[in-house]
C-alpha cells in the first residue's frame, strides 16, 4: 500500500509539473504580446495628447523627443533579443575533445532529466525542458528563460523599462497640467499656455501616468534585485543556494563564501565585457557574452592568476 502511495504520489508530481509548465509557455505568449501592446499604447498616448504642448521652444521638443525614442528603441531592441537569443545550452556529450577545461571547479555530471553535462552554474528549466547555462530565472515576460547568453539584454530591458517609465512621469509632470485642478505644479508655472491646458487632463494621459507609476514601483524592485545579484556574482538560483549553505556553515560555527564573486568591477565586466567607459554598456549590441557559460573563473583561480602575472 505504501509504495502504491509513493508511485501515485510521483504521478500525480509530475502531472502537476507538466501542467504548470504548460501554463507558463502559454501565459508567457499571452503576457509577451500584452506586455508590446501596453508598451505601444502609452508611446502613442504619449504623441497624440501631446504630452509636450505644441507652445513649448521647438529644440526642447526635438531634444526631448530624441532622447524618449532612443530609450524606446533600446525597450525593444533589448526585449526582442532576450525573446530570440538562446540562453545556451551544454552539450550533449563531452567525449571526443571536451570544451570544459580540467580543472576543480568543473562538474562532469550529467542531468537525469535531459541526459546533458551539466558544466558549474547549470541547471535544468522545466518549462523550456533543457538544461541552461548560468541560469537565472525562466521570465514569462520574454517567455524564454533568461541565462548566459542572453542575461545581458534582459538586464538592460529592465534599465530601459525603468528609463522609460520616469521618462513618461517626468514628462507629464514638468509638460502637462496633471495636478493643475489641484492648484499644484512640481515643475515650473502654470502660466504660459495654461489657458490651453489647464481646462481637464485627458483620460489618456492620466492612463498613461498611473500605468508608468505602477511599473517604476515594481521595475526598481526588480533591477534593484538584479543590480544586487549581478554586483555579488549571483544568479537567483544560486542566491537561494548560497543563502542555504551560508546558513548550514553558520550553524557549523563556520562561514561561507560566494566562489563566483570577484568583486564588483569584475562581476560587471563578466557580464557586459570589458570596457575603460561603462556608459558603452547601455549601448545596442549583439555581441556575445564573455567567456563560453561552460568555464568559470572563481575567486582561487583569479588569486593563482595574479601571481601567474607577477
Amino acid at each position: 500500500l505504501g509504495l502504491r502511495l509513493l508511485l501515485a504520489f510521483h504521478k500525480t508530481q509530475r502531472l502537476v509539473q507538466r501542467t504548470m509548465s504548460l501554463m507558463m509557455r502559454t501565459m508567457g505568449g499571452m503576457l509577451v504580446v500584452g506586455g508590446h501592446c501596453l508598451v505601444l499604447c502609452i508611446t502613442y498616448w504619449y504623441f497624440t495628447v501631446p504630452i509636450v504642448p505644441r507652445t513649448t521652444p521647438l529644440y526642447v521638443r526635438i531634444l526631448w523627443t530624441t532622447l524618449g525614442l532612443f530609450v524606446l528603441f533600446n525597450i525593444f531592441f533589448n526585449w526582442q533579443m532576450t525573446i530570440w537569443t538562446d540562453p545556451g545550452s551544454p552539450p550533449m556529450s563531452l567525449e571526443g575533445g571536451s570544451d570544459i577545461e580540467s580543472n576543480s571547479n568543473v562538474s562532469t555530471g550529467l542531468c537525469k532529466k535531459c541526459n546533458r553535462q551539466k558544466p558549474p552554474r547549470t541547471h535544468h528549466c522545466s518549462v523550456c525542458n533543457k538544461c541552461v547555462l548560468a541560469m537565472d530565472h525562466h521570465c514569462p515576460w520574454v517567455n524564454n528563460c533568461v541565462g548566459f547568453r542572453n542575461y545581458r539584454y534582459f538586464f538592460l530591458f529592465m534599465v530601459y523599462i525603468f528609463l522609460g517609465v520616469l521618462f513618461i512621469i517626468v514628462s507629464v509632470l514638468r509638460f502637462h497640467p496633471i495636478l493643475d485642478n489641484m492648484g499644484l505644479r512640481l515643475f515650473g508655472s502654470n502660466t504660459g499656455d495654461a489657458l490651453i491646458r489647464r481646462v481637464y487632463v485627458e483620460p489618456n494621459v492620466q492612463n498613461a501616468f498611473l500605468i508608468s507609476v505602477g511599473v517604476l514601483f515594481a521595475i526598481s524592485v526588480l533591477l534593484g534585485w538584479h543590480v544586487f545579484l549581478v554586483a555579488s556574482g549571483q544568479t537567483t538560483i544560486e542566491y537561494y543556494a548560497n543563502k542555504n549553505k551560508a546558513n548550514q556553515a553558520r550553524f557549523r560555527g563556520g562561514a561561507y563564501f560566494n566562489d563566483y564573486d570577484l568583486g564588483m568591477t569584475r562581476n560587471f565586466e563578466g557580464i557586459f565585457g570589458k570596457t575603460s567607459y561603462p556608459l558603452q554598456w547601455m549601448m545596442p549590441s549583439s555581441r556575445e557574452p564573455p567567456g563560453d557559460g561552460m568555464n568559470w573563473q572563481t575567486c582561487k583561480t583569479a588569486f593563482l592568476d595574479q601571481f601567474d602575472n607577477v
